[in-house]
């Protein structure tokens, strides 16, 4: 298993620098590259997310990857479904866009800790730790602010805000943790 966890660490590092590489080309402008960028960006997210939780788990870690986009997945549709019933599909599609440029930002940002937590002793793992939980914590704070930017443009209520946030981000998230604590 350790094998296959440094193969897949060193294709990761590979595409990792294909992204940073690429990234020159993303013209800001052209919504189509940066749209490309980002599901790239995701999809380098949601593998290593599943290669960490490997080495910290074992064969079963590969389930917190289909577990996170399943999560992401659920955000979603709440998302979807509480904009076809508010009639807001514009701030719907603003949340969603800012909610997609949040992972892709933090699956960037958390790739170098993550793989090279994946390649070192037990003694550093934990500074790998902490680094990539204080850049989950500033991504988090920051999309937060994002959000609620978006719902004072809208002029949409803070209390809409707050619910939307107790909804569709926390309630998925904490109903797996609470799953994950009874059957542990």
């Amino acid at each position: 298993m350790n094998a296959v966890i440094q193969i897949l660490t060193l294709i990761l590092v590979g595409y990792y620098c294909w992204l940073v590489y690429s990234w020159r080309s993303v013209d800001p402008d052209n919504k189509q590259t940066l749209e490309r960028f980002v599901n790239f960006a995701l999809v380098l997210g949601v593998v290593i997310v599943g290669v960490a939780a490997a080495k910290i788990i074992g064969s079963v870690g590969f389930a917190a990857s289909v577990i996170a986009a399943f999560i992401v997945w659920v955000q979603v549709g709440l998302l979807r479904t509480a904009g076809n019933l508010t009639l807001r599909r514009s701030l719907v599609e603003e949340l969603l866009q800012t909610k997609k440029n949040h992972l892709a930002l933090l699956a960037m940002l958390a790739a170098p800790p993550i793989l090279l937590y994946t390649g070192m002793n037990p003694l550093r793992d934990q500074i790998m730790v902490y680094i990539v939980m204080v850049e989950l914590v500033a991504i988090s704070a920051i999309f937060l602010g994002r959000t609620l930017q978006e719902f004072v443009r809208q002029k949409v209520s803070l209390l809409v805000w707050f619910l939307y946030l107790c909804t569709v981000e926390i309630f998925p998230v904490s109903f797996v943790v609470v799953l994950a604590v009874k059957n542990a």
